[in-house]
């Protein structure tokens, strides 16, 4: 099976950071999905797939405009659940969980970030991607997920290092590509993004006019 993996669109922006929200996709986000779409429209494709959540779910909508399938939802193919923490700053984690988040900075692949740990989001994305390379063994499938998805399964396909996996740059709209066998697993493209350097140009040019 050809996995090629793409992380969903930008979100919209909230004015400081919060762990995992079901935001929608800003503007921006749903130009990289369609410049996705028509990067992905020439390929052979057999089956897309996406995330249940509204912003890998709205992206892979867009791109199936592109590529004529239809789109499968997968919820197991869903970011990593951060529990309670989910919607909170930094500071109130700190504040309403005492000692959560610093057990989780020293052991982020053990300890639960509020709600599943690195280990478990591994385990549950190698079921499922199992289930579907059974499933699809000659077949090209496009997955629209998340970047702690793309990492678990680089992780525990072997594509590289857990600890590697586990921090590595994973862009918006960003396309992984993998060969999945039975035996081995072939990473054939690493975060390519390539079909986005007409959005990269435009941001250029607002920073350049400093309008963002």
């Amino acid at each position: 099976m050809q996995l090629i993996l793409v992380r969903h669109g930008q979100t919209m922006p909230q004015p400081f950071f919060r762990f995992e929200q079901n935001r929608p996709l800003s503007y921006r986000g749903k130009r990289q999905a369609h410049l996705t779409g028509a990067y992905l429209q020439n390929a052979t494709v057999d089956l897309l797939i996406s995330s249940n959540l509204d912003r890998a779910r709205d992206t892979a909508q867009i791109v199936a405009t592109y590529i004529n399938l239809p789109l499968e939802v997968r919820p197991e193919f869903g970011e990593q659940d951060v529990g309670h923490w989910n919607g909170l700053s930094i500071d109130e984690v700190r504040h309403h969980f005492v000692g959560e988040l610093e057990a989780w900075e020293q052991d982020q692949f053990h300890c639960r970030r509020g709600g599943e740990s690195f280990t478990e989001l591994e385990r549950r994305v190698l079921a499922a991607i199992q289930c579907l390379s059974e499933a699809n063994r000659e077949q090209t499938v496009l997955m629209v997920c998340h970047t702690g998805v793309i990492r678990a399964t680089l992780s525990v396909l072997g594509c590289l290092r857990r600890e590697v996996a586990h921090t590595q740059m994973i862009e918006h709209c960003a396309i992984t590509k993998l060969m999945v066998a039975s035996s081995s697993t072939q990473l054939l493209a690493l975060n390519e993004t390539t079909h986005l350097a007409q959005d990269h140009a435009f941001v250029d040019r607002l920073k350049s006019r400093h309008l963002i």
